[in-house]
């Protein structure tokens, strides 16, 4: 009886020890996977703030209007205006001016004409009508057979317009006259520009002012032409 305690408590010792052997197997791969998910990693290395992206550059001032005008069709002719004078009448108005011509290209032109017209401005008018050069039976002012590369023409030329033609402003009791004049150059193989002045007695500030048409036949002197396109 003795005998079989003593064998059943070694089987029961040698168990024991088999059982705690496997929980430490089981054990064990359990902590080493702890100790893994524990393990401090090394910090991210840290993104670089955006730079801010370069201020735009300023654009270019535009270079201030001039009444000489230069349009590449015809090699640079450069076209400048100095008004006289504005002779009223009963029936007509006629405008007295020097029209300067310096070809600064470098072909010679041949066959240059000259036409010009002159008209009231008005808000019942078409800007393109305006604007847009004299009529094709404008009257010719002047024809050059040729202007060679820096040469330099002035020529003095007058034109007429009917006071009947003239669309006239009212301001209060007065009717007022805004002369535009006119001109248009055309040369052989060169196509044709024009370009259009305000023309009227000097204000204050340098600005043009209209002419009276109620206050009789007159000369208007001195006068200030401005280029409008």
């Amino acid at each position: 009886m003795l005998g079989w305690l003593a064998g059943a408590g070694l089987l029961a010792g040698g168990a024991l020890l088999l059982v705690l052997r496997r929980r430490r197997h089981r054990v064990e791969p359990a902590q080493s996977k702890r100790e893994e998910r524990i393990v401090p990693q090394a910090p991210p290395a840290p993104v670089p703030a955006p730079r801010p992206a370069p201020a735009p550059a300023p654009a270019p001032a535009a270079s201030p209007a001039s009444d000489f005008q230069v349009d590449v069709g015809l090699a640079g002719v450069e076209m400048h205006v100095t008004a006289g004078r504005l002779s009223l009448s009963l029936m007509n108005a006629a405008l007295s001016f020097d029209l300067t011509l310096r070809h600064a290209g470098p072909a010679p032109l041949t066959g240059l004409v000259l036409r010009a017209d002159m008209i009231g401005a008005h808000a019942a008018l078409q800007q393109t009508e305006q604007l847009g050069g004299p009529a094709g039976e404008a009257p010719v002012i002047a024809q050059l057979a040729s202007l060679p590369p820096g040469d330099t023409r002035t020529i003095a030329a007058e034109v007429r317009l009917p006071l009947a033609q003239v669309t006239a402003i009212r301001q209060g009791r007065s009717s007022l006259f805004v002369p535009l004049l006119r001109l248009a150059l055309e040369g052989d193989g060169q196509g044709r520009r024009t370009l259009t002045l305000l023309v009227g007695p000097p204000g204050q500030g340098g600005q043009v002012q209209p002419v009276r048409l109620d206050a009789g036949p007159r000369v208007v002197a001195p006068l200030l032409a401005r280029v409008l396109g």
